[in-house]
């Protein structure tokens, strides 16, 4: 019912074959760790899941930082999905992020993301997945589109 989830993201961004004197190596990325309830065998939903835990970047750009910046936060989430529908929901608050890949709304000190989709095909070997996604940052609403196909192959 309870568990432990954890994502770590780590890049090194390595110089030009020929030296730059304005081109510097960086490492960026980040970890993020939860602990979270499973409750979905107590509820009519097929899944429910209930996290929170703690979002931490590291980003150090070589020669001009003295030191790693290590910027962290809350966060928490859930998870609901019903037969064919979902909703995924995020809150962060904390300081701001520097991912270079990942969502740039992370930068921000609070952030909540919901996202509402709908999965008309799912089977072992094919799902797809149409998925709204709204977010709520400085008191401003924007949205995002995805269509998600998997396939997994032998």
């Amino acid at each position: 019912m309870f568990f432990l989830d954890h994502y770590v993201l780590m890049g090194h961004f390595a110089g030009k074959g020929i030296p730059d004197p304005d081109y510097h190596l960086r490492d960026n990325g980040g970890f993020q760790v939860d602990l979270g309830a499973d409750l979905s065998r107590d509820i009519f939903l097929d899944s429910l899941c209930l996290y929170a835990g703690a979002l931490v970047a590291l980003d150090r750009i070589r020669g001009m930082d003295e030191s790693w910046q290590t910027p962290a936060g809350f966060i928490a989430g859930f998870t609901a999905i019903y037969r064919f529908l979902g909703l995924d929901g995020i809150y962060y608050r904390g300081q701001g992020h520097t991912f270079l890949y990942g969502d740039p709304f992370y930068q921000l000190n609070q952030y909540t993301r919901l996202d509402v989709y709908f999965v008309p095909i799912r089977s072992g070997k094919v799902n797809v997945k149409f998925d709204m996604g709204f977010h709520f940052a400085r008191g401003q609403l924007d949205y995002s589109q995805q269509v998600l196909v998997t396939v997994s192959l032998p």
